[in-house]
């Protein structure tokens, strides 16, 4: 994800300095049968109709930003000096997308910009979206990023990134300062 240039580059433009915190995503832990399983249901408030055989994900996505917010960020902020009351930037790609896109629904004043990198929106994308318009707050940034690469086939990559589109189009509608971005070769993985 190349996050020390990221920290340095925004440190620079901006003038202050930057905390990134990365979040292990690999959904293992002693108990773990079935680590996509268990990271799906970090992850994801709502099924993901794509999984198509078990072991079945226990979506409790809705938890994930308490986790966030009330747990990593603060204990960022008690050990370093940071204004615990100061919005953050939430970064997360696929279904780390819709987990940091469920954080700004749930915790809006919380939340100064999230960006979405191949979110799955086959999880809950129109729920996600009507929440999203029904925030009064709704001065968040967004970026959305998708490639016409991310699928199987190219039916499933154009479904996949029309997805993209059309919550970007919803998030403009709403009122949202929206950022689209569409990488036409960009496959479904960190690189791109």
């Amino acid at each position: 994800w190349n996050g020390p240039q990221i920290v340095r580059e925004f440190g620079q433009r901006h003038g202050q300095p930057v905390i990134l915190v990365g979040v292990n995503n690999g959904g293992a832990t002693s108990t773990t049968q079935n680590p996509l399983a268990d990271r799906a249901g970090e992850y994801l408030p709502y099924p993901d109709p794509s999984w198509s055989e078990p072991p079945y994900p226990d979506y409790r996505g809705d938890r994930y930003p308490a986790f966030l917010l009330d747990e990593v960020h603060a204990e960022i902020a008690q050990r370093y000096r940071i204004d615990p009351a100061e919005p953050v930037y939430l970064a997360g790609a696929s279904y780390g997308a819709i987990a940091a896109l469920q954080t700004l629904l749930d915790r809006p004043a919380q939340v100064a910009a999230v960006i979405l990198e191949s979110p799955s929106l086959q999880a809950g994308g129109d729920r996600l979206a009507d929440r999203l318009g029904q925030l009064s707050d709704r001065r968040q940034k967004i970026y959305v990023g998708v490639g016409g690469n991310e699928g199987e086939t190219a039916e499933a990559a154009f479904q996949f990134a029309e997805m993209s589109r059309n919550f970007a189009l919803r998030a403009i509608e709403a009122g949202y300062d929206v950022c689209f971005s569409f990488g036409a070769d960009h496959a479904h993985w960190f690189t791109f």
